[in-house]
């Protein structure tokens, strides 16, 4: 677009009709009285300096403004998952109608596309590997592979294209999900129809556990055909069978528990199976594989005790008799003094509730007949402070130990 303006208080037109009306005076002058004579070149030169000291005056400036065409970039998901290599009636698999669309439609034409596969994981790739690609991923996480898109794109982006059998193997709760979603997600089916499938989608666990801790496993199955139908699901360690469970298919996701006592310190190989349904085309995502792992930490015990008791005698010993136990023993022998009667030898400063650095030395401080009167105000909330601090890492992160 064209735009002309003048540095002057008078609007732009005034400005231009003054321009014309002194360049058009010039020249009336010079054919009224060098009338006859050659008048070509003066007039010529008259109105350019004309034009010229009137430029000087009002100062014009001329803009030119061209609008240009954003093209903003769309993210294009492909399934690469196993149930993509289903054939259709003529016998061309989902992965291979998935190229031909991709070749063939142009609605690109005012974007810029980038490209991902999807599965179990989420991996962008170029145009040009489109070609190449492999449908033999063992899962189909739709929701997950969104989200993942837009985090690595924060969401400067038009839209999402979505291109899949739409089998999602991961529970998503699509009510929170858009809250979290602010483009516009377009969805393709490929496929005549979802083939009949048992999954383990994902398997919940609470390793890693404590020595003598029971193992719990809650593997979710979802399925698509056997609604009503009762599988077996299997739980391996190391290749052997350790329980078994029957599971009845009556949704989308199902949940099923198991609970293993006892177990001692140690990494093992676990894995979840379901039992194949008749007429499933896909078994290789009816297991899963995941590690447990199994610890036995030391728990470091300060025990401060008033003085030399037959109680303080008996859960000494018993404190001492345990393995998994790192204990530190003080008796009271002044008012504000503790002697070392036994444990794991440590450095003892003057004022034990009032050391930040060998409090945290321990997870457990045990006192016993002791009188708190000696302690100052500070080292009560000095210690205060410590068992809540403590407890707060019990709370939310008990697996830590400093």
């Amino acid at each position: 677009m064209f735009s002309l303006s003048f540095n002057s208080a008078a609007p732009t037109v005034i400005v231009i009709l003054f321009y014309i009306l002194v360049i058009a005076m010039a020249v009336a002058s010079y054919k009224k009285f060098l009338n006859g004579t050659k008048t070509k070149l003066p007039i010529f030169l008259h109105s350019l300096a004309i034009f010229l000291l009137l430029c000087a005056i009002f100062r014009p400036e001329i803009s030119f403004t061209m609008k240009t065409k954003l093209r903003k970039p769309i993210l294009v998901l492909i399934d690469t998952s196993l149930s993509m290599m289903a054939k259709d009636k003529k016998g061309i698999t989902k992965i291979d109608r998935t190229r031909e669309f991709l070749a063939k439609n142009k609605f690109f034409k005012n974007y810029t596309p980038i490209y991902y596969t999807f599965g179990s994981e989420l991996n962008c790739i170029q145009k040009k590997d489109i070609e190449i690609i492999k449908a033999q991923q063992n899962a189909t996480k739709i929701g997950f592979s969104v989200i993942e898109a837009l985090k690595r794109h924060n969401e400067n982006c038009s839209g999402i294209i979505v291109i899949s059998d739409g089998y999602e193997n991961q529970f998503v709760s699509w009510e929170e999900m858009k809250n979290k979603i602010s483009v516009p997600i377009y969805t393709i089916g490929v496929g005549e129809q979802s083939s009949k499938d048992i999954c383990i989608s994902t398997v919940i666990t609470n390793s890693p556990i404590y020595e003598g801790e029971t193992l719990r496993i809650s593997p979710i199955v979802s399925q698509y055909g056997f609604d009503g139908e009762k599988v077996s699901v299997s739980v391996r360690k190391n290749g052997s069978v350790v329980q078994t469970k029957m599971l009845e298919l009556t949704s989308g996701f199902n949940r099923i528990d198991f609970e293993i006592p006892s177990l001692s310190q140690g990494d093992y190989l676990y894995q979840v199976s379901v039992q194949h349904g008749i007429g499933e085309t896909n078994t290789d995502n009816n297991s899963s594989v995941f590690l447990v792992r199994v610890i036995s930490p030391v728990i470091r015990i300060l025990y401060v005790e008033g003085n030399l008791r037959w109680e303080y005698k008996f859960f000494k010993r018993f404190l001492e008799s345990d393995k998994k136990l790192e204990p530190v023993f003080l008796v009271r022998v002044g008012e504000s003094t503790f002697q070392q009667t036994g444990g794991r030898s440590i450095e003892i400063p003057s004022n034990i509730l009032g050391s930040d650095r060998f409090l945290k030395n321990f997870h457990i401080i045990i006192f016993g007949d002791i009188d708190f009167s000696s302690f100052s105000e500070s080292d009560l909330e000095n210690l205060k402070n410590f068992v809540e601090k403590k407890w707060r890492c019990s709370l939310y992160g008990r697996r830590k130990f400093p």
